[in-house]
């Protein structure tokens, strides 16, 4: 049986790559037509602008690490320490409430201090949360997972406000409205970009002990003989992934500390 589930997902792989492919092409065909369009849907001049190019590459990588915990972080807490969903509910709560809380106060130091600084620590702190983050165990205590979803929630706050404003100050003033279209397409495809690579680095390790590839699978083998290889699986994956939202938070904190605004 685990034969076929491995033969399964091996003949899905060229399909995956097909579709890949697939979307490199379309994305450079949109490029093209984009460049040649007089009227076009996205203005790509606007990425002349370096506050503009740097600041939504660092925008797009502050998502990309955001989701990776937004999916991750739910399975662990009902996988790992055993909670229902309701209590991995409450227990994730501390990262927006963090965003929520710092918001008002980094707009007012988003006004007064170089943005290019703020946006940098708050990349650099969420690259130590997620490096500490990923070595919590079956063994972490919830306090600990409390602090570190707070760290991370007030890094993002401290990033998310002064990267909003160096973006709107850069883009011209007839350009506003394309300019905040951007920053939704960023942010959504940040989020997409994100869950897809922490679904395929901890399905890489999960498939080799379960054959199957799908995170909704994991449950089913809790209270069984596979319980424990299949946790230790996505113990290792989730490991990985965290690790690797670290070192893209500590890029971004590098593009961010790049000079180029005014101010």
């Amino acid at each position: 049986m685990r034969w076929l589930r491995h033969k399964k997902a091996a003949g899905e792989a060229p399909l995956v790559a097909v579709e890949f492919l697939g979307g490199i092409v379309v994305l450079v065909l949109f490029v093209w037509l984009e460049h040649r369009a007089c009227f076009p849907l996205l203005d790509l001049t606007l990425f002349r602008i370096p506050a503009f190019s740097l600041g939504n590459t660092a925008r797009w990588v502050s998502f990309v690490t955001m989701s990776i915990n937004g999916l991750l972080m739910p399975f662990f807490l009902q996988l790992g320490m055993r909670l229902d969903p309701l209590q991995a509910g409450f227990l994730v709560v501390p990262t927006p409430l963090a965003m929520a809380v710092l918001a008002p106060l980094t707009g007012w130091m988003s006004e007064r201090f170089i943005p290019e600084r703020l946006c940098s620590l708050g990349l650099v702190i969420n690259a130590v949360a997620f490096f500490c983050l990923s070595f919590v165990s079956v063994e972490t205590t919830f306090f600990t997972v409390i602090v570190w979803l707070s760290v991370l929630g007030f890094g993002m706050g401290l990033f998310q406000t002064p990267n909003n404003n160096l973006l709107m100050s850069s883009v011209p003033r007839q350009r506003l409205g394309v300019g905040s279209s951007f920053l939704s397409i960023v942010r959504s495809l940040g989020n997409s970009v994100g869950a897809a690579l922490a679904a395929t680095i901890v399905s890489a390790q999960l498939v080799a002990v379960t054959g199957r590839t799908s995170l909704q699978n994991l449950g089913g083998h809790l209270g069984t003989e596979e319980e424990a290889p299949v946790l230790a699986a996505f113990l290792q994956g989730y490991h990985y992934t965290y690790l690797l939202a670290a070192v893209l938070c500590l890029v971004g904190a590098a593009l961010s500390a790049i000079r180029v605004s005014e101010k």
